[in-house]
């Protein structure tokens, strides 16, 4: 019984190696080396056509005279172009797979919403064949604007203006000190944020935003620089309002006037220049047409005269 059992788990053994065989041979003759060059064939074709595609787009915008970004915030972005066929077969444009429509430039698009759209041009070139350019162009959100900020203690008060119902990342710092918030805008388009600066040992504050919505981002917020020293705030108000030296209770002194505004003094005399000379050529162009009447007039008596003569002499 046992030799029985022996015998069955041998021809099982030797089973599994004779199936096993075509596996190892298969793994021996095939080399990772083929394998990998194979791959290295279709990438280099892979690229190949790329390069063929990308030498084909360029050629169409260069033909049509387009330029569209990649990026903008205007959902009205303005196209021009122009019509390459001998024919002028017109140009259409079809926006995220609706029917085509014929466009001529300028053309501005219809309001299109944040994210991507794919824009299909399709036109007779200039060998007058029918061809097609798809470019894509990706609306992000404006930028937001930021107001004054309102100093209130050892609170920044920061507000603004954004896009509707989207979040606002609001950007904060002084130093080494950098706070960043996420708010969302209301449904008006307003947003304020409050900041405890308590432990902040800087004054001097920068601060910028920018929006998000469906997940596409706005350009960087004007950044608007600030101070929390009210003090220092007054005194930059004061030196401003020192040098504006020119004002109407100021007319009593005309020669304290020019000695103090130099550019004023010579801006006054430049435009006196200017004046007097504007009022010479007037002056001569007057008296010339007024010379020029008399010549005409002197010229037309004397024909009267001559004529009137010879009539007498006649008779």
């Amino acid at each position: 019984m046992l030799k029985m059992k022996f015998k069955i788990v041998s021809r099982i053994f030797l089973i599994a190696i004779f199936f096993s065989l075509p596996s190892f041979v298969f793994a021996e003759d095939t080399k990772v080396s083929d394998i990998l060059g194979s791959q290295e064939i279709d990438n280099k074709i892979i690229s190949e056509l790329d390069a063929k595609e990308e030498e084909r787009e360029s050629d169409f915008e260069n033909q049509l005279l387009l330029q569209i970004p990649l990026l903008t915030d205007n959902p009205s972005h303005i196209l021009t172009f122009t019509d390459p066929s001998t024919e002028k077969n017109g140009v259409q444009l079809e926006i995220d797979g609706t029917k085509y429509i014929e466009i001529k430039s300028p053309y501005a698009l219809p309001a299109l919403g944040i994210g991507k759209h794919v824009l299909k041009f399709k036109f007779t070139d200039k060998e007058g064949a029918t061809q097609v350019l798809e470019k894509e162009l990706t609306i992000i959100p404006r930028p937001p604007i930021i107001k004054a900020p309102q100093i209130n203690g050892n609170n920044i008060i920061i507000n603004g203006t954004g896009l509707a119902n989207s979040e606002l990342i609001i950007l904060l710092s002084s130093g080494v000190d950098n706070y960043t918030e996420n708010i969302t805008i209301d449904k008006d388009g307003n947003w304020s944020k409050t900041f405890d600066i308590q432990n902040s040992e800087s004054t001097l504050f920068n601060v910028s935003a920018y929006t998000r919505k469906y997940g596409f981002a706005s350009n960087l917020s004007e950044i608007i620089t600030f101070n929390t020293d009210l003090s220092v705030n007054k005194q930059q108000n004061r030196n401003k309002a020192e040098e504006i030296v020119f004002s109407i209770s100021s007319l009593s002194d005309p020669v304290g006037i020019l000695k103090k505004n130099t550019d004023f003094t010579i801006y006054t005399a430049i435009v006196f220049v200017i004046g007097f000379l504007f009022s010479l050529g007037i002056f001569n162009l007057v008296r010339k047409n007024q010379e020029d009447k008399n010549i005409k007039n002197f010229k037309n008596t004397l024909k009267t005269n001559t004529l009137q003569a010879e009539k007498a002499l006649t008779l």
